[in-house]
């Protein structure tokens, strides 16, 4: 009984869909993982969203409290774009390695599009580098109590004088007023990433389907085997097994 689990195992594990399965979820724990330290960063901006905590925080007897509350969000803000720039980059090395001729084209057409060509991708882009090479981003506490609107805001045009901006970017900068609210940029941009990777992660998925499939078939041999046999599963194998039930 063991030597047939051994014998499926190895079988499992020399299949060509196995790596590919698992750099498709390396991948998706990247999105994660980016999508993670948005909802984080969110959860803070929402919190300074009111009127009340306006004094709360930002009274003038609170200062040790404000400044704290700062750099909470310059750590959180430090942690999105970083995982911004991960996910680009992660993105582009499983795709190179998963997808030849006309399936590459297609995803690095696309990703040209929505990013390399796109002003505002490219100011997200360019504004990663800013953080991670530069400086933090001179951020304001605003309260607009005519639009009932209170938040962080990034003073862009005080950046632009940096030299790590590419033309896109700057384009992008010349169009804002000035300044821009960070759940604004952070929100539409996330939007942007996570509606690409669902639509990428399935493209991998298909254009990897018969090795995926193989794997798929030798894993539910080995459920099948462990399951009349009485020997537990892990919990991911049981995943797998029971994904066609």
């Amino acid at each position: 009984m063991s030597n047939a689990i051994i014998e499926i195992t190895q079988r499992l594990r020399s299949c060509i869909g196995f790596n590919i399965h698992w750099k498709i979820g390396y991948l998706a724990k990247t999105h994660s993982l980016f999508v993670g330290n948005y909802k984080e960063l969110c959860r803070h901006l929402e919190r300074h969203s009111t009127q009340e905590s306006l004094l709360i925080y930002w009274g003038p007897a609170n200062k040790s409290k404000s400044e704290s509350e700062m750099d909470e969000l310059s750590r959180l803000f430090h942690n999105y774009m970083a995982s911004a720039k991960t996910m680009v980059d992660h993105s582009r090395v499983t795709c190179r390695e998963l997808l030849r001729g006309k399936a590459l084209s297609k995803y690095e057409e696309k990703a040209k599009q929505n990013f390399q060509e796109d002003t505002f991708s490219q100011f997200i882009q360019n504004l990663r580098n800013f953080v991670q090479h530069q400086s933090h981003p001179p951020i304001l506490v605003v309260a607009d109590l005519k639009n009932n609107r209170i938040g962080y805001q990034m003073d862009a045009r005080s950046m632009a004088a940096w030299s790590g901006w590419n033309s896109k970017a700057q384009i992008y900068i010349k169009s804002l007023n000035g300044k821009v609210y960070i759940q604004d940029i952070v929100s539409t941009y996330t939007d942007k990433v996570v509606n690409f990777n669902i639509e990428l992660i399935e493209y991998l998925k298909e254009e990897n389907k018969p090795e995926l499939d193989a794997l798929f078939r030798i894993n539910d041999e080995l459920a099948e085997f462990c399951k009349k046999s009485g020997i537990p599963l892990t919990e991911e194998q049981w995943r797998e097994y029971d994904r066609k039930k």
